[in-house]
């Protein structure tokens, strides 16, 4: 999850006669809280340190907190310290959680101290089956999970995901100038290979995935949308990967990051105020009157993955009409126009397009994944 939290409280103020501007007071006392985001699981458990923003402040204001002091410890004293990884990251190497030992998050910064109330793990199920449906009339593609928990286990679940994609351009080049400025052909056999023709993109889910079975029978999530999208979407066009993580939630927590998505979806946007009410299970022992931002529930996570390719039936190539090829003599060649495919015979017939047509960087990165099984250069 991730959100950077801007604490503000939303007052609703209304007169009869004159609107005076009004200023909320204390606002500036809840700025720069700190916020906690992480959940503590088996492998490697990330925690993400930042610090809050007043009403009146500038949201790019919000940081993240470097000399931190982070680690988990169990009930039972053993200690797991965290090695920093980047600005405010924090990872934690745990290999196993012991289902019947409760464990807490702890963090000093300078002379304060936090944790976490402590927790037993929650033993999360893994995931059923990812999937896709689409609906061509409406437009619509999904990516969904669907999976089952016992009766006896919580029935309130979080998802995140990692998505990666080959992407391919419009038009292959056939050559490429040398430092002198010659014409190479391309020879996707022994090289010059194109670089320009395959690329790759990678995103990740930066809003809360929630579900609960509260309300049914069975202990059952079905179909859970993950990824909302259109079936012409250029990321399946080529290769589609997507890694899903799912672990399951306390009630507490799931009551937290509910309110917390309500709050986002009212005001638009995934880095707007969080209300300064809004008070997660960690507290600063040093000095119970600092209020701190942020719930750290225990749980193993559960991942699944999944490739989609084009002829799987998911994509639906949609023409770009706005990407052609012409001659230099063409109408609708344009000064300045780049060429792209090299006809050494006729000169003449040398085409030219528009370098977003024939260049995939222009939409994506070289950035191929280690893991990816296309030999794609």
């Amino acid at each position: 999850m991730k959100f950077k939290a801007i604490i503000c409280i939303l007052l609703l103020f209304a007169s009869v006669g004159c609107i005076e501007e009004y200023h909320a007071k204390g606002v500036e006392e809840l700025s720069n809280l700190l916020v906690v985001e992480g959940t503590i699981t088996e492998g490697t458990t990330t925690i993400k340190l930042s610090r809050s923003v007043g009403l009146y402040d500038d949201a790019s204001a919000s940081e993240r907190v470097s000399n931190a002091i982070v680690s988990v410890e169990s009930d039972k004293g053993k200690i797991y310290s965290a090695i920093t990884v980047a600005g405010g990251i924090y990872n934690i190497n745990i290999d196993q959680l012991d289902p019947e030992t409760k464990y807490r998050l702890k963090i000093r910064i300078d002379d304060e101290e936090y944790e976490s109330t402590y927790s037993k793990p929650i033993l999360t199920p893994g995931i059923d089956k990812i999937f896709w449906t689409k609906d061509s009339n409406k437009g619509v593609a999904n990516i969904c999970v669907t999976t089952r928990g016992a009766d006896d286990q919580p029935r309130y679940y979080n998802w995140s995901y990692s998505e990666n994609w080959e992407i391919r351009a419009m038009l292959y080049s056939n050559f490429m100038y040398d430092e002198n400025g010659a014409i190479v052909l391309y020879n996707e056999l022994t090289g010059p290979y194109n670089l320009i023709y395959y690329c790759w993109n990678s995103n990740k889910s930066n809003q809360f995935i929630l579900g609960s079975s509260d309300k049914l029978s069975e202990n059952v999530i079905t179909e859970k949308k993950l990824v909302v999208t259109v079936p012409s979407d250029d990321r399946f066009s080529v290769l589609y990967y997507i890694k899903v993580y799912q672990n399951m939630l306390s009630k507490e927590a799931y009551d937290y990051f509910t309110n917390l998505q309500k709050n986002i979806e009212s005001t638009g946007s995934i880095f707007s105020p969080v209300p300064s009410e809004m008070r997660g299970n960690i507290f600063c022992t040093t000095n119970p009157d600092i209020p701190v931002i942020g719930y750290v529930d225990v749980s193993v996570v559960k991942t699944k993955e999944i490739y989609i390719y084009p002829d799987e039936g998911l994509y639906e190539a949609k023409g770009d009409y706005s990407c052609f090829s012409v001659t230099a003599d063409d109408e609708r060649y344009e000064e300045g126009m780049p060429m792209y495919y090299y006809e050494a015979s006729e000169p003449a017939s040398s085409l030219y397009a528009y370098q977003r047509c024939f260049d995939c960087t222009t939409r994506g990165t070289k950035n191929k994944p280690d893991f990816w099984p296309n030999d794609h250069k």
